[in-house]
């Protein structure tokens, strides 16, 4: 790691102190002036650091940011005073009106990564965001003060400053900025801290459909951000290919989708604190939460996934003489891995399979049978789509994907996707031709030990 900043001088200490001794005089005052003594509080804490080397539109600094150029070890040491303050000190109505200020200075601060070689600054900022963010974006959602518009408009400037830091445009880096590669390397790991706060923090909290969607685009994006790795090595121009984050962020589609990353955990309370009505209203919107969230990021994972495989057998087409970069072939495996893996809930497979194929929700009129029909009548065409599992619509829909990556050159990828076709073909009634198919090569039938008694072949 690199080498650690010094110590603030004493006097900067001292001044840090008074600051936050000061602050504890606050709530004695009136309360209509408790507002106005932390807004210049925190905006004379936020001036002290660093800005971009570019303008964001939704970030105006506050009065004096970045024009001063204070010690490294001066800016590190006010980052923590602040996040402390404004988690710890200021009463939740405060903190709504203060709250889109102090955010957007630390974001602008971090947003200096891309022009500025601090590592101990970003990781200190990083720290100081994720703590500010949870807590702001709750005192956001209850102020009884801030309109709905105005609380819309506060999550959308949210959303917008994290997208130019995880999802920052080529020419927004300047080239000094990512030199060494432990720069580079520290660089992603502010970027996960922060990719871990979207989804784990701030998503849960998101007001809106509109607000979620924007969140997940962000993490969407940091997944098919490492596609653009040339096939062939590029000397001109470095470029950091953020494989842990995107790994990282792919994993979090994935338990977003499977409906367990907001899996309560045991309840170690009494019997009379879990059987209230408050803790299972509580539980039982946790569970409605957590299921909508499931349902959103569904077809954003099965966009990424499908856009994985395609664009991974197209390149290892087009880079026939040489292979392609390990981080690709790490990020494909992976996700046929975790695709075969992957049951859905039966609503969150539903959804999948009504939202990505449109002909689902106004299928065609079945024709008539006749009366003397000695075959068994077809399943429903929303059985088919969703299989008899009920909870793989997302191997079904990405089937065309699979029979075209079937021929990569990756034998574990082939692996893979020969054991998902296999499922698949369970799943919409072709296991009986097959004990391979119907049992499964690890002797259990995808959806249980109940298959053993359908399976119409011997092993050989």
């Amino acid at each position: 790691p690199p080498p650690a900043a010094k110590a603030p001088s004493p006097l900067q200490t001292e001044v840090l102190d008074d600051l936050v001794a000061l602050s504890l005089s606050f709530p004695l005052q009136p309360p209509e002036d408790q507002p106005l003594l932390w807004h210049h509080t925190l905006q004379t804490l936020v001036a002290h650091l660093p800005l971009p080397h570019k303008t964001y539109e939704w970030g105006a600094p506050v009065e004096g940011q970045g024009s001063r150029q204070q010690a490294l070890a001066f800016t590190c040491a006010i980052l923590p005073v602040t996040a402390h303050l404004f988690t710890n000190s200021i009463p939740p109505r405060v903190q709504a009106t203060v709250f889109e200020t102090v955010f957007c200075g630390l974001l602008l601060a971090l947003c200096a990564k891309h022009s500025l070689a601090q590592p101990e600054m970003w990781r200190a900022a990083a720290e100081a965001l994720v703590k500010v963010a949870s807590a702001g974006a709750m005192a956001v959602n209850g102020s009884e003060e801030m309109g709905e518009e105005e609380k819309r408009r506060v999550w959308l400037t949210l959303c917008r400053a994290l997208r130019s830091l995880i999802l920052p445009a080529e020419h927004d880096i300047l080239p000094e900025a990512r030199e060494a590669l432990e720069h580079v390397h520290v660089g992603e790991q502010v970027d996960m801290v922060v990719a871990h706060c979207i989804v784990y923090d701030l998503l849960p909290l998101a007001p809106s459909r509109e607000v979620e969607r924007a969140l997940l685009g962000i993490v969407e994006g940091a997944v098919n951000d490492l596609m653009a790795i040339p096939t062939v090595a590029v000397s001109k121009r470095p470029q950091s290919y953020r494989f842990h984050l995107a790994d990282q962020c792919l994993e979090a589609l994935f338990d977003l989708a499977s409906n367990q990353a907001f899996a309560p955990e045991d309840d170690k309370g009494s019997e009379e604190e879990q059987g209230s009505e408050e803790e299972v209203q509580r539980s039982e919107a946790m569970a409605q939460r957590s299921l909508a969230l499931a349902q959103l990021a569904a077809p954003a994972l099965l966009l990424c996934c499908h856009k994985i495989l395609l664009e991974y057998v197209r390149d290892e087409a087009e880079a026939s003489t040489c292979p392609l970069p390990r981080a690709r072939t790490e990020q494909v495996v992976t996700a046929a891995r975790r695709l075969q893996a992957l049951e859905l809930e039966p609503e969150v497979s539903r959804h999948l399979f009504e939202e990505l194929c449109p002909s689902a929700r106004n299928p065609p009129a079945a024709p008539p049978q006749q009366a003397d029909a000695k075959d068994e009548p077809r399943a429903p065409r929303e059985e088919m789509g969703m299989g008899r599992s009920g909870r793989r619509s997302h191997l079904l829909l990405l089937y065309g994907p699979m029979c075209q990556s079937i021929s990569s050159n990756n034998p574990m990828l082939r692996d893979s996707l020969r054991s998902m076709l296999e499922i698949i073909g369970w799943e919409v009634g072709l296991g009986g031709l097959s004990w391979t198919g119907t049992i499964g090569r690890a002797g259990r039938a995808p959806d249980g030990p109940d298959v053993y008694h359908q399976a119409s072949a011997t092993p050989p």
